[in-house]
This record gives structure tokens, C-alpha cells and sequence, in this order.
């Protein structure tokens, strides 16, 4: 593992541990040599609602880490700007 790709990790990895502070998030990773899949969830009591979807069909597993950072990034904005909003 190169110093990209741990980068890559570590980043998400920080995101998902601010955002999972005070919630019920969930991280499934599906990593094979053709494609990968990150998910996460939020559970609200017996409920799981998919928050975020990362793909890759290239096996570019750095890229889907990156893609999936980036979209908890914008699910976390937008929770706070609606929590603004009300």
C-alpha cells in the first residue's frame, strides 16, 4: 500500500468517525479485483436508511474511498443545514 492509498483510507476513515459521533452509522465495503462498493447506513430505531453509495468498476478501490468521503462530506452539510433550516 502506497502513501495515496493509505492517505486515501485514513481520510475516510477521520470523516466517518466525526460523522458517526451521536448516530448509528454503519460501513459495509465490497471490495473485489474488478469492482468495489462502500455503503453506509444510519439507523433510526429499528430503520436502516442508506445514506451513502461509492462504486467503482475498475477496481480503482482509492478512488471509490475518495468518492465515498466526498459524498459523507456533502450527506453531513446537508444534514446541518437542515437542522439550520428548522
Amino acid at each position: 500500500m502506497d502513501g495515496r492509498e493509505r492517505k486515501s483510507i485514513e481520510e475516510f476513515y477521520e470523516v466517518y468517525n466525526l460523522a458517526k459521533k451521536g448516530r448509528e452509522l454503519r460501513v459495509h465495503t465490497r471490495f473485489t479485483a474488478q469492482e468495489g462498493c462502500i455503503k453506509i447506513y444510519e439507523r433510526i430505531g429499528l430503520k436502516k436508511k442508506q445514506i451513502v453509495k461509492a462504486e467503482t468498476e475498475d477496481g480503482n478501490w482509492v478512488e471509490c474511498y475518495r468518492r465515498a468521503t466526498e459524498a459523507l462530506l456533502n450527506w453531513e452539510m446537508s444534514r446541518k443545514q437542515e437542522a439550520k433550516a428548522s
